[in-house]
């Protein structure tokens, strides 16, 4: 019955898309199909003239979403496959292209620009964004190492917030209810200028004026989850400023704090927790139930941004200078206890990680526009600095038991990127980045020890595109990535053996950084005002992959190969007046071990099949329904390298939101998973598959919420 849901949804999904050219006549652009994007090229340009697969998801999209959290609102886009397995941001899993558990690492993602990933094995903390300060997301598949370096071995997840956009003051008030008592308030005030602020508090009109724009939000989140022990509790502050003082220069400021608290629910078993004695089963307690009622977690996570932009002429050229400048704190702790248990002499334990992470990033960048006659140039040169120290405690936090250490990291890369338009109908694009990473690690407590290890690599991105219409091409791409590892990939705190009396741990020094070829083709069509459609192939092999070996219980290079490719389709629609919009997503690919240990078997986590689908109906002015689907197919589980334990399988859910717009006021109701599907949407098992975790996902929610604009 589901894959006849499936294939139902398909075929109305491709009649509406491609039959639509029956209604060209009706159909008009009234939505900006071919926005700026500044993500692939690290500067402005047309999406027409990217030779790269780019997914935008727009204010409207975003709107029209019934996502709560950010990880809900990219989860139906194309290659992409979200594992929230506590159902809200933490602990989330956003994997492009098949990397699986390992796409924490392989995915970078940057808001405004900044970079978000943790020099740790923690990858991306999706809670510290609110999705209300949100105004795109720029989504770059394939490598992007030549422009941002370390993380972006499989694709770039860009953030772009919101700044100010009228002269008048406008605040915003909004609240939120859903199931699982979920609430959320939001309050927002933007605006350009100063001058209408002035008149709003004194009532008379102001002659001059300060050239900014500004935009401050806070939201406050607060719900108890589908599991016990699932609660979840959130504060968002976020500012953005952007000054212009002359026509030349501008300063851009941003600045944002987080901070959460949360339970971890942890895993439930088929038959019991093997090492929580009297635990029962999936089929003896609710899915709802845990094994683990005390454990939890907490984070404050605070950053500043400056960027001076500064334009000027050089031999009739003008260029643009910038320096992007960030600092970040971010704290956070994870509580982990265990009982005691008398008939194995084992007494309460209390495991306790905290983390102190200070980054600083510096990223120098110079870009012109060189045009000659028949060829437009842009060129871009940079670096890139970055540096991070994590202050980690660990340990039984009862008795003088936890570990402490001081851990460094401190890249540098160097780059530079040509893209050249010939007669408006051929492009190019080519670049190279060399980059060095320098590790440094300092134990202090039940050990000392003092650990360097330095890595260094050179990649290079060439492209290619034919415009065969004014906003349509085909374009190859083949690009050289790299990711350099975490420092808890190359360090584990050193220890004392009791039963051998020897020293274990400390730096892992047969690990390497992990090298990528990925070659892809592609076509992007927008000869319809009304209809986009793309297409691409990809094939990636990475030598020296890094991933969890749970046959040794260390992190390993993978040897010779790991190879992923797959077809890429998408398609979207904006009919009779943007009345009906639906789209489509699929994605066709295969993740596996290419010689070596497990030659053959599938990566685990990763899907060989996903689709998205979707419609959005607009009866009437200020009414939109939209419905959507989402399709995963089956996965092996976490170190499940062996391909022998039972898969996770397949699940489909639908989504479907209700909004009304009357002037101030935004009406909105929703309902997430509508069909109440039960499934497993992440598992763990150990290298003979003989304990399989289960983590379960929500069933069905409801939601509504109402906002006001002043």
């Amino acid at each position: 019955m589901k894959n006849a849901g499936i294939c139902t949804a398909l075929s109305f999904i491709l009649l509406v898309s491609f039959g639509s050219k029956l209604f060209a006549d009706q159909a008009k652009a009234d939505v900006e199909l071919e926005p700026i994007v500044v993500t692939p090229w690290r500067m402005g340009e047309s999406v027409s003239d990217i030779s790269r697969n780019v997914t935008v998801i727009t204010q409207d999209d975003i709107k029209s979403s019934s996502a709560q959290y950010l990880p809900q609102l990219i989860q139906d886009k194309t290659s992409i496959v979200v594992t929230d397995y506590f159902g809200n941001p933490k602990n989330t899993i956003v994997d492009v292209r098949g990397f699986g558990e390992t796409s924490l690492s392989n995915v970078l993602v940057l808001i405004d620009g900044r970079r978000t990933n943790q020099v740790d094995l923690s990858g991306v903390d999706w809670s510290q964004i609110d999705l209300d300060a949100i105004n795109s997301i720029e989504i770059v598949r394939g490598p992007s190492t030549v422009l941002y370096g370390d993380n972006a071995s499989a694709a770039v997840i860009n953030i772009i917030t919101k700044k100010g956009m009228s002269a008048r003051p406008s605040m915003k008030i909004a609240g939120l209810i859903g199931s699982h008592k979920y609430h959320k308030n939001d309050l927002s005030i933007s605006g350009q200028g100063l001058s209408g602020i002035l008149e709003a508090m004194t009532g008379k009109a102001q002659e001059s004026d300060i050239p900014l724009d500004y935009y401050f939000s806070f939201s406050n989140q607060d719900t108890t989850g589908y599991r016990a022990n699932n609660d979840y509790w959130a504060n968002d502050y976020f500012s953005r400023l952007t000054f212009y003082p002359t026509d030349m220069f501008e300063l851009g400021l941003t600045g944002g704090y987080h901070r959460d608290h949360y339970g971890m629910p942890g895993a439930l078993y088929w038959n019991g927790n093997p090492n929580v004695p009297g635990s029962l089963g999936i089929n003896q307690v609710d899915r709802h139930g845990t094994d683990f009622p005390d454990d939890h977690g907490f984070t404050s996570d605070g950053y500043i941004t400056a960027e001076p932009q500064y334009k000027f002429f050089f031999a009739n050229t003008e260029v643009t200078a910038s320096l992007f400048g960030s600092y970040r704190n971010r704290r956070s702790k994870g509580l982990n206890v265990t009982k005691p248990i008398p008939a194995w002499f084992i007494s309460r334990g209390e495991y306790e990680t905290t983390h102190n992470i200070s980054t600083y990033e510096l990223r120098p960048k110079i870009q012109t526009s060189l045009d000659w006659r028949w060829i437009d140039n842009d060129l871009i040169i940079g670096a890139d600095y970055f540096h991070a120290k994590d202050e980690v405690l660990s340990g039984n936090r009862l008795g003088d038991q936890q570990d402490e250490t001081d851990v460094y990291k401190e890249t540098l890369g160097l780059y530079i990127h040509d893209n050249i338009k010939f007669s408006e109908r051929f492009l190019m694009n080519a670049g190279a980045r060399a980059s060095w990473a320098d590790y440094t690690f300092k134990q202090k407590r039940l050990i000392v020890s003092h650990d360097t290890k330095g890595l260094k690599t050179g990649v290079f991105n060439v492209g290619a595109g034919y415009k065969y219409n004014e906003r349509s091409q085909f374009y190859i791409d083949i690009s050289k990535g790299y990711r350099f590892p975490n420092t808890e990939e190359y360090y584990q705190n050193k220890f004392l053996n009791t039963e051998t009396g020897q020293i274990g741990g400390g730096l892992n020094t047969s690990i390497k950084d992990q090298q990528s070829m990925n070659y892809e083709a592609g076509l992007k069509d927008l000869s319809f005002e009304f209809l986009s459609f793309d297409a691409d192939v990809f094939l990636m092999d990475v030598k020296n992959e890094i991933y969890y070996d749970p046959s040794t219980y260390e992190n390993r290079n993978y040897s010779p190969t790991v190879r992923h490719y797959g077809l890429e389709v998408q398609t979207r629609a904006d009919l009779f007046d943007g009345r009906l919009s639906p789209f489509f997503n699929w994605v066709l690919q295969e993740s596996f071990f290419k010689g070596g240990t497990y030659a053959g078997n599938r990566v685990p986590l990763v899907p060989k099949s996903k689709l998205a689908a979707g419609i959005t109906l607009s009866p009437v002015e200020g009414l939109d329904w939209t419905t959507g689907l989402v399709y995963v197919g089956s996965r092996y589980m976490i170190s499940d390298q062996n391909n022998i334990a039972a898969r996770l399988k397949a699940y489909l859910t639908v989504d479907t939101k209700l909004d009304y717009r009357y002037k101030y006021m935004n009406v909105w109701a929703g309902v997430r998973n509508v069909f109440d599907n039960e499934y497993f949407i992440y598992g763990v098992t150990n290298s003979t598959a003989t304990a399989e975790a289960y983590y379960p996902a929500p069933e069905r929610r409801f939601e509504a919420g109402m906002s006001i604009t002043f």
